[in-house]
């Protein structure tokens, strides 16, 4: 018998007892009613923690308790050690109703498939179409999220965070101190040209006005974080680089960038940096809340000249998000620029909430999720109306100067709820780039709008972006292999991240030369399966062109 046929028996057998018992449903209302249920249920939800508070406690997990008569117990788990429970808690058999995340923290496809196959998870297309009216209407009128979210059998196996945020498609960003700019009467740097001449003169003209010439950090990164890698946003200074992958699209199908000629001379342009001081040594130790106070610890005199991320480095009673500003793509030589665009892999984010087969009632549990499908529910998880938003005054006008539709207001540090309000993105919603938009901000100018600063900031900056990043027709999707190749593909994909991520951090700093050692590298990553790698690639990018 096949691996195959047994993965489907398997399948079969803990999902029909599964399905069995969402066929009683005598203790739920109508889909889009309140309560859910006519007397008290429970399920049990597994996610990442976030922050330092307990999401069983936030404002929506007590409040939607009384408006469905559902409670939801989260287990929570260190997000440092989350992939392994996942593993761990599936391999053992005794895995929760609901496993849900965020980012790095949802479920991957290729490890969905697998899931899938071995009968942890299985298809909720009926259930769907049944229980949540909310979401069935989003994919009738967008027939593309089921594209993005459906495995190549198209079974939908778990529900996706709709969030259309504009800044997140081009995420790949580089800040820089525009108070060090102003200190040292110099512009913001537009081509790689004018930026090594910045973060020179940021380490040798005591850019920060201190009296100390030395206490300056032209550029650093940490060694984990959204959208922090050196080689991301520099690197299109050379040639396309998406960091997150390394592939890219060309003539209708994917290469692998980091073995290229034009990457190899981005390495060079870092390796500088590094050799002559300019990039702080501490990138690939430090993570983002170590660098973040290092950075305010001189008080009134910041130490960051420049740095990657997708959000600012910004933490406490500071007044830091004001140094920086959002750097446009580099121009190269030939006048061209690049950016990645991430529409296809974060508009609609699958795999953030996936219903197992130990639920009993899985149709009870989408009945719960359906309404943060709909604007009403989106709104819901902004918050308490007063407290976290409240309807804009007349004439007050949103981020596109059209009347706005709601006014964020910051949560009181006495409120009981302060920094506790909702379950975050680990639990899904809708999040359309319309009603992020529609928001109330006081000017154009981040500085002027201390509640919204962030948020105006990114869609300002991320303007200059878009012009030259991909359309999204030309944009990497979200690569998933058949059931049989699913172990391969993902080893593979893994082992060639890794190497190459470590190759990088040699080759930045000197450990490996890229005159002497370049070739090996390539080898090592051939040896490793890059060519597999890439026609599995190839296989299922040309598999989603044609579903």
């Amino acid at each position: 018998m096949t691996k195959r046929i047994l993965g489907i028996l398997l399948t079969l057998c803990l999902v029909l007892p599964t399905l069995a018992l969402a066929a009683d449903n005598s203790n739920l209302n109508a889909p889009g009613t309140f309560p859910i249920a006519k007397e008290k249920e429970t399920f049990t939800v597994m996610v990442p923690q976030g922050g330092t508070y307990d999401v069983n406690d936030c404002f929506i997990n007590q409040d939607y308790e009384e408006k469905t008569n559902i409670h939801v117990d989260f287990i929570t788990v260190p997000s440092d050690t989350w992939k392994e429970k996942v593993s761990v808690t599936i391999a053992g058999g005794d895995y929760p109703d609901v496993i849900a995340g965020m980012d790095t923290f949802n479920i991957v496809p290729t490890d969905e498939a697998m899931y899938a196959a071995q009968g942890v998870l299985f298809p909720l297309n009926d259930l769907i179409d049944e229980y949540m009216p909310n979401f069935k209407a989003l994919m009738d009128a967008d027939p593309s999220i089921k594209k993005l979210i459906a495995q190549d059998d198209g079974n939908i196996y778990s529900l996706p965070l709709i969030a259309e945020c504009f800044h997140c498609n081009y995420s790949q960003k580089m800040y820089i101190n525009s108070q060090w700019l102003e200190n040292l009467s110099l512009e913001i740097p537009t081509t790689l040209d004018e930026y090594y001449a910045v973060l020179k003169a940021f380490k040798e003209q005591d850019a920060n006005g201190n009296g100390d010439p030395n206490d300056e950090i032209p550029l650093i990164t940490s060694k984990a974080g959204w959208h922090v890698a050196l080689d991301g946003f520099l690197m299109n200074a050379f040639t396309y680089c998406d960091a997150d992958t390394y592939l890219a699209i060309e003539n209708g199908d994917l290469v692998y960038t980091a073995t290229t000629e034009a990457y190899r001379e981005g390495l060079r342009f870092l390796n500088k940096l590094y050799t002559e001081g300019l990039l702080s040594p501490e990138s690939f130790t430090n993570d983002d809340q170590t660098n973040t106070k290092i950075n305010v610890s001189g008080g009134d005199y910041t130490l960051f000249g420049s740095f990657p991320a997708a959000y600012q480095m910004y933490i406490g009673d500071t007044e830091l998000w004001r140094d920086y500003e959002i750097m446009a793509p580099f121009v190269r030589e030939d006048g061209t620029a690049s950016t990645p665009n991430y529409s296809l892999t974060r508009n609609v984010i699958r795999g953030n909430f996936a219903v197992t087969s130990s639920a009993k009632h899985p149709e009870m549990i989408l009945q719960w999720l359906d309404y943060f499908y709909s604007e009403e529910g989106k709104m819901y998880r902004k918050g308490r109306e007063g407290i976290e938003w409240e309807k804009p005054a007349e004439g007050e006008t949103d981020f596109n100067g059209n009347p706005a539709k709601y006014k964020n207001l910051q949560t009181p540090e006495d409120d009981p709820f302060y920094g506790n309000v909702d379950f975050s993105q680990n639990i899904p919603y809708l999040d359309s780039k319309e009603h992020r938009e529609s928001a109330v901000i006081a000017s154009t100018n981040f500085r002027e709008d201390p509640t919204n600063w962030q948020e105006i900031q990114l869609f300002e900056a991320t303007k200059n972006y878009v012009k030259v990043a991909p359309s999204n027709i030309e944009s990497l999707p979200n690569l998933t292999v058949s059931e049989d190749k699913t172990m391969d593909y993902s080893r593979i994909k893994t082992e060639i991240h890794d190497y190459q991520q470590e190759a990088l951090v040699q080759f930045i700093t000197g450990a490996m030369s890229l005159d002497n050692d370049w070739d090996a590298y390539v080898r090592q990553l051939q040896a490793i399966g890059l060519d597999e790698y890439m026609a599995l690639s190839n296989e299922s990018y040309h598999t989603f062109l044609n579903r």
